[in-house]
């Protein structure tokens, strides 16, 4: 059966990424992992992603970039930020959902689910 979402998770950390790519996967969706923007962006040029997660954390103004160039690239990609921040103006124009960290698997499967259905 295929994937219900391609969801491109970008974050620094490996060890968060992986964790985040597994939490991904174990929800029934494909996982692209990328440690930086200008990965994600190549991505973004060469396949179709549904939802992409970003952490919304610490370098909020390249979060912000990276949600405003996946949003041009991809007008109908689902932005999905991960903070342990309140949402900036900065980003949240882009955002399509936040999940405030940390968070639940549960919590990930509804964030994903209402972003994708709307």
């Amino acid at each position: 059966m295929p994937p219900a979402n391609v969801v491109v998770v970008v974050e620094k950390d490996f060890q968060t990424r992986a964790a985040v790519a597994h939490m991904v996967e174990a929800l029934g969706n494909a996982a692209i992992l990328c440690e930086d923007s200008q990965a994600a962006l190549d991505v973004l040029d060469a396949a179709i992603i549904n939802v992409i997660i970003i952490n919304s954390g610490k370098q909020d103004s390249d979060s912000a970039a990276l949600a405003f160039e996946a949003k041009v690239r991809q007008p109908g990609i689902k932005i999905l930020a991960l903070s342990t921040l309140i949402a900036s103006e900065t980003i949240d124009r882009y955002v399509d959902a936040y999940v405030q960290k940390p968070f639940t698997l549960q919590q990930l499967e509804h964030a994903i689910y209402r972003v994708t259905e709307e």
